[in-house]
């Protein structure tokens, strides 16, 4: 038997490009109405590759935003002074005064409005009501 030895490549090999060749790649991408993986295609690569090489050069450019100048601005604070009007509730007449008492039983609502002079009465015949 005759066998012919041959230097075969035992693992996977790697191709390489060079930086000016990617951004020419991503460039025409940009191009509007122009596939991806057409370019990719038609320069002998796989689309994914590309799309990778996009998303990096995007991602470089997101990481070193252009240097921002510092501004000094001089802030002074705007305090306008509204004038307000309180208006004073009024006292009412002492005599008038009265207490709301609402007692429910039974599904009926008992409502007493007692005189505040007499509110010590109340308490007595809330007593009486409520046995």
């Amino acid at each position: 038997m005759h066998t012919i030895s041959q230097d075969i490549p035992t693992g996977r090999t790697r191709r390489t490009y060079s930086s000016s060749f990617k951004s020419e790649l991503i460039e025409q991408c940009r191009q509007v109405g122009v596939s991806c993986s057409a370019v990719a295609i038609s320069h002998g690569l796989n689309p994914n590759v590309l799309r990778r090489w996009i998303k990096d050069a995007a991602d470089s450019s997101d990481a070193a935003p252009p240097a921002l100048k510092s501004v000094v601005v001089d802030v002074k604070p705007a305090f306008v002074a509204l004038p307000m009007t309180v208006p004073t509730p009024q006292a009412p007449d002492a005599a008038q005064a009265n207490v709301r008492i609402d007692i429910q039983r039974n599904g009926t609502t008992v409502s007493v409005l007692w005189p505040q002079l007499c509110l010590s009465d109340s308490a007595a015949w809330v007593r009486e009501v409520l046995r």
